[in-house]
C-alpha cells in the first residue's frame, strides 16, 4: 500500500487521538461500524463522508444531514481538495489530513523538568513546608499574646485556621491539576501554599514596624496591599506552573492579562479611599491599636493596650469636668 497521506482524529484540544493511513483505497468516515474511521458523534451520519486518495487528497460528502466543512468555513462542501494540514469538521468531530512525508515538528522541552518548582513536588518537601508554616505562625501568635499559657491557644488557632485554609486550597489546586494535566501533584501544591502563607506573615512584620517607626499611616495600606498582591500573583503563578506545560513567559503573560483588570479596579478603589476629604478630628491610631505582632508596650496585647488607653481618656475627661 502506497500511503501518501495521514488522517488524524483530533480531540477538543487539537491533540491527535488516532491516525489512519490513506493508501490506494478511500477511507470511509461515519458512525456505522463498517467505516474505516468510526466517530462516536450523534451529529455524524452512519455513512457521512469519505477521503479519496491521490496526489492531492479529496473529501467527498455522502449526502449527510449536517454536512461536511473545511477549516473554519461555514459553507458545507460536497467535494473539495484537501491541502496539507487541512482541517475537516464533521458534526462535532474534527480530523486533520497531512502528507505522510511531512516533517515532524521539533520536540519541545518540558518546562516542568527544568523548573525549580518541580522539585517541590515531593512528599518530604511538602510536609516540611507545612511544619515550617505551623512553627512560624505559632511563634508569631505567641509573641503577640499576653496569655500566661499562650502556646496551647496559638497551636489551636493555627490548626483551626491556617492549616485548614491551606488544606482546602491545596485540595482545590490538586483537583484542578488532576482535571487538566491528569496528575494531582499534591505535595507540590502543599509546599507552595505553605511557603506563601509563611512568607505573608513574615513580610508583614517589617512592613508594620517600618510604617510605625516612620509614621507612614497613609503608605502602610499601600505597602501592605502591594506586597499582598505581588505575593498572591506569585503564588498563583507557582500553582499554574505545576499545572500547565506552557512556557514560563507565556504563562506569566496570561496571568498578567487575567489579573490586569482586577488590579486596576482595586487600585482605583484604594486611591478613592485615600482621597476622602471628609473632616475627621480623631487621630489615626491604626498602627498602634492593630495587631503589632511583637508587643511594644510592657508585654500587653493590642486589646489590653486599647482598653487601658480608653480608660485613660475617660479619666482625663472626668478630671477636666471637675475643674472649676
Amino acid at each position: 500500500m502506497n500511503a501518501t497521506h495521514l488522517v488524524e482524529l483530533l480531540d477538543r484540544s487539537g491533540r491527535t487521538q488516532a491516525q489512519f493511513l490513506l493508501g490506494d483505497t478511500p477511507i470511509s468516515i461515519g458512525r456505522a461500524p463498517g467505516n474505516q474511521i468510526v466517530l462516536d458523534d450523534p451529529y455524524v451520519c452512519a455513512a457521512h463522508a469519505e477521503i479519496l486518495p491521490g496526489e492531492v487528497a479529496t473529501l467527498r460528502d455522502k449526502g449527510s444531514v449536517n454536512g461536511s466543512y473545511i477549516g473554519r468555513a461555514k459553507v458545507r462542501v460536497h467535494t473539495a481538495e484537501l491541502q496539507d494540514n487541512a482541517l475537516i469538521r464533521l458534526g462535532h468531530s474534527r480530523l486533520r489530513v497531512r502528507r505522510n512525508d511531512a516533517a515532524v515538528s521539533p520536540t519541545e522541552r518540558d518546562p516542568l523538568l527544568t523548573s525549580a518548582l518541580f522539585r517541590l513536588d515531593q512528599p518530604l518537601v511538602g510536609g516540611l513546608a507545612l511544619v515550617l508554616m505551623i512553627v512560624v505562625l505559632t511563634i508569631i501568635s505567641v509573641l503577640g499574646s499576653s496569655d500566661s499559657e499562650p502556646w496551647l491557644g496559638a497551636l489551636s488557632k493555627v490548626t483551626m485556621a491556617a492549616v485548614g485554609l491551606v488544606l482546602v486550597w491545596v485540595g482545590l489546586m490538586s483537583l484542578l491539576n488532576r482535571l487538566l494535566a491528569d496528575r494531582a501533584r499534591l505535595s507540590g501544591h502543599l509546599a507552595i501554599a505553605s511557603i506563601a502563607l509563611t512568607l505573608s506573615e513574615l513580610i508583614s512584620i517589617p512592613i508594620d514596624l517600618f510604617a510605625f517607626a516612620l509614621n507612614l499611616d497613609g503608605a502602610h495600606q499601600w505597602l501592605t496591599s502591594a506586597t499582598g498582591i505581588a505575593l498572591g500573583l506569585g503564588t498563583i503563578y507557582a500553582h499554574s506552573r505545576l499545572i500547565s506545560s506552557a512556557p514560563s513567559r507565556r504563562l506569566a503573560q496570561r496571568l498578567f492579562a487575567v489579573a490586569l483588570v482586577p488590579l486596576v479596579i482595586f487600585g482605583v478603589a484604594l486611591l478613592a479611599a485615600d482621597q476622602d476629604e471628609e473632616f475627621d478630628a480623631s487621630p489615626d491610631l491604626s498602627l498602634l491599636i492593630g495587631d503589632p505582632r511583637v508587643s511594644l508596650t510592657r508585654g500587653e496585647s493590642s486589646a489590653e493596650w486599647l482598653e487601658n488607653a480608653q480608660e485613660l481618656v475617660l479619666d482625663l475627661n472626668e478630671a477636666d469636668q471637675k475643674k472649676p
